[in-house]
């Protein structure tokens, strides 16, 4: 990266065009132009199947990277042999024609050859370049550039889905730059691309290692040689098995819903004054979060639903299951009736019980088992009181924790590393692919 930065042009002379002011020696022509647009194939549901032609669908265009994703292609059941026209090529431009997202309409990938020949379907349109002026890879990055992602979605069509036309894409001008600057952009947006991608195969791998990890710690625990059989598999003779009813707190409402609707309504909400908590504190792990406030009266009738430092709190709806531990340094509040909150007794970490029920599979099962229809749509306390966990002592579960929370920092910080190179790759689009910073071969 340093020794492209290093190329940087300085003075540029710039014109005005209809799509902004670009350098002096850059382009402005259509894409119909310099390329010859061409919708996919439709083809019946009876034609998809094991045999056929690889196809190349809406969901293969979103990839990290500029290329096509060859995942997960389907094949289809078609005779191509008088349709050489359909068959992809290496630097083919393809567009998505139809979307369910406006967002996602004519968004752009290039096509990569697979190992053997493929075609694309009818909710895509394929542009192939006709002008040696043109690098693809240069164009794929203009194609996905902010102004440009603009331009398209509003010129698109919408009534069920959003659809775009030939005629949109043939009209969309766009820049081109001299050939070796072209090719020099993309070198650079690339190399961010590839590190966005190593460090998404970082995390990944942490997370395999993480899940694999915490299976063995939840069953053989740390250093442990003799075992028994539980009523949920195997466990070190020193471990008990309890219900979460067992181990919550003895007193009335240590196991506890949120407030029924009709006892909190959107219109008692105030702008300030006792915080109410929901799922998306427990989703993101942050208490500072929300806008939805009540008075002091108000809390007054609510003060069973309050929550306190060191409750476990648990999503009920949507993303069911997730967990979290209340911080010590909560703002005064209560929770919404999409949480559920447990309160426990001092033999059990709070955190190792809130990663067993949020991330194990034992706990997961367990969840599914006591659902209605075996169907997991939601918790409800009778389900919750019931789930059975593997209880180390004390000294043990605070080690398994200090493990697993080690490993959920390293994806964490990954993951702020990730953001960050988005944003550079953001910033960087915006400079190079306008001419407001030059690049020299």
């Amino acid at each position: 990266m340093a020794e492209q930065v290093s190329s940087l042009k300085t003075g540029i002379k710039y014109k005005d065009t209809p799509i902004g002011r670009i350098p002096v020696d850059w382009e402005l022509v259509k894409l119909g132009t310099v390329s010859n647009l061409k919708n996919g194939i439709n083809f019946k549901k009876e034609q998809k199947g094991d045999a056929g032609i690889l196809t190349v669908d809406v969901l293969n265009m979103y990839s990290i990277d500029i290329f096509v994703d060859p995942t997960n292609l389907y094949r289809v059941n078609i005779d191509l042999d008088s349709k050489e026209e359909y068959i992809l090529k290496r630097g083919d431009i393809l567009f998505v024609r139809s979307s369910l997202k406006k967002e996602g309409v004519g968004w752009a990938s290039l096509f990569k050859p697979f190992n053997e020949p493929a075609t694309f379907c009818g909710f895509i349109i394929r542009g192939r370049l006709i002008s040696t002026k043109i690098v693809p890879e240069f164009l794929i990055y203009f194609l996905r550039s902010y102004g440009v992602r603009e331009r398209l979605i509003s010129g698109a069509g919408q009534v069920a889905i959003t659809n775009i036309s030939q005629e949109t894409l043939q009209d969309l001008e766009i820049v081109v730059p001299p050939s070796p600057e072209q090719k020099k952009i993309a070198e650079i947006l690339t190399t961010v691309d590839e590190a966005i991608q190593k460090t998404d195969q970082i995390i990944e791998k942490i997370k395999d290692v993480k899940k694999g990890l915490m299976q063995k710690l939840l069953t053989r625990g740390i250093g442990h040689k003799k075992f028994k059989k539980s009523e949920i598999g195997e466990i070190p003779e020193e471990w008990q098995i309890e219900k979460i009813a067992d181990i919550a707190k003895g007193n009335k409402g240590s196991i506890k819903i949120g407030p029924f609707g009709s006892q909190l309504k959107k219109s008692e909400m105030v702008d300030s004054g006792i915080r109410v908590y929901g799922q998306e504190n427990v989703y993101r792990k942050n208490f500072i979060l929300g806008e939805y406030f009540i008075t002091h009266e108000k809390f007054k009738k609510l003060k069973t639903v309050e929550l306190l430092p060191g409750d476990v709190v648990i999503t009920m709806m949507g993303t069911i299951g997730d967990c979290a531990v209340v911080p010590e340094d909560i703002q005064k509040g209560i929770m919404d009736s999409h949480l559920m909150r447990i309160q426990i007794k001092g033999i059990i970490n709070p955190y190792y019980l809130a990663r067993l029920i949020r991330e194990s599979l034992l706990v997961k099962k367990q969840i599914i088992g006591m659902s209605q229809g075996g169907i997991m749509s939601g918790l409800n306390l009778s389900i919750v009181k019931e789930i059975k966990i593997p209880v180390p002592p004390m000294e043990e579960q605070d080690e398994i924790e200090k493990i697993m929370a080690g490993l959920d920092i390293k994806i964490k910080n990954e993951q702020t590393y990730r953001s960050e190179l988005k944003e550079i790759k953001k910033g960087l689009m915006q400079v190079l692919l306008t001419g407001k910073i030059r690049v020299s071969a």
